[in-house]
């Protein structure tokens, strides 16, 4: 029974997801652009600048992209801090990154995650990946560019 309940969730799962994706309709999807990127040399630059992170509250933090795009919107990292204890900054950090449109898991799920790893003497953070949840433009076409 648990095999067939597994599969069951598995294949749901793909199809809701596969649903979301973009119809093939001939647009040109930049994939040679990306693949000239990742071979170039300043997709991994040899110097950054650290972040500067700003605080909204105990656990919310943002700070700008150091990859910035056209979408304003998706040039600003959301993320939540989740400190183990008054010495966090001494202690380890495990950094927990959503897949692809997970916002179930990043939402309800990773806050979860994060009291057991506190529970541990460990912090957690959580990311929003580029042109996910906060990030993702709200204007008709952005995707298409």
């Amino acid at each position: 029974m648990i095999p067939f309940v597994c599969r069951w969730i598995d294949r749901t799962a793909i199809s809701f997801a596969a649903a979301r994706m973009p119809i093939p309709d001939g647009r040109d999807l930049h994939l040679e652009e990306a693949q000239r990127l990742l071979q170039s040399p300043e997709f991994f630059p040899t110097e950054t600048q650290p972040a500067v992170v700003e605080f909204d509250g105990p656990i919310n933090f943002r700070f700008p992209t150091p990859r910035p795009t056209a979408h304003s919107v998706n040039n600003v990292v959301h993320g939540r801090l989740y400190r183990c204890d008054e010495d966090w900054r001494h202690k380890p950090v495990v950094l927990l990154l959503h897949g692809w449109n997970d916002l179930l898991n990043h939402r309800f799920l990773f806050p979860g995650y994060a009291k057991q790893l506190n529970r541990l003497g460990i912090s957690a953070a959580t990311l929003q990946l580029p042109w996910h949840f906060d990030r993702r433009p709200r204007e008709l076409g952005a995707w298409g560019n």
